[in-house]
C-alpha cells in the first residue's frame, strides 16, 4: 500500500489475508504469484542478501518447496475464470513437482523459461 500512496496510484484496491481467504467469491481472468518456494533445509544455506533480508515466511515453502503451490492450485476453481491464467514463479528445480500438482487438480500447465533457459514461471489454465 505505502507503494501505491508514494506513486500516488488510487484505482486498486488491496485485500490483506492467507492467500485467497479475504476474497470470498471473486473470480479473476489473472492471477500472480511469486509464493514462498524454498525448502525449509534450504533457507540457511542461501545467499547472505536473500537469507539475512527477507523474512522466513516470504522464503520458506515447507519440507519439499511446495507447499503454497498445493494451496493456491488447489483453489483455482474458485477463483480462476474459466478462461483465466494463472502465473506462479516457481524454483528452478520444481517442474516436475508443480506438474503432479496440476494433474492431481485436473489443469494445464505450460512453463516460460527466464535467459538461462530454465522453466522459472508456471501458466496454469483449465
Amino acid at each position: 500500500m505505502k507503494n501505491a500512496e508514494i506513486n500516488k496510484v488510487n484505482n486498486i484496491t488491496f485485500f490483506e489475508g492467507d492467500l485467497f481467504e479475504p476474497l470470498g467469491k471473486c473470480t479473476f481472468d489473472v492471477i500472480v504469484s511469486n509464493p514462498p518456494y524454498i525448502r525449509t533445509d534450504d533457507i540457511g544455506g542461501l545467499q547472505k542478501e536473500i537469507r539475512d533480508w527477507e523474512p522466513v515466511t516470504a522464503l520458506d515453502g515447507g519440507e519439499d518447496g511446495l507447499n503454497y503451490y498445493r494451496a493456491i492450485i488447489g483453489d483455482l476453481r474458485r477463483f480462476l475464470s474459466d478462461k483465466g491464467r494463472c502465473y506462479l514463479e516457481i524454483g528452478y528445480d520444481q517442474r516436475d513437482g508443480i506438474d503432479a500438482i496440476v494433474k492431481e487438480n485436473g489443469l494445464n500447465a505450460w512453463y516460460i523459461r527466464d535467459l538461462a533457459g530454465i522453466d522459472r514461471i508456471a501458466v496454469l489454465s483449465f
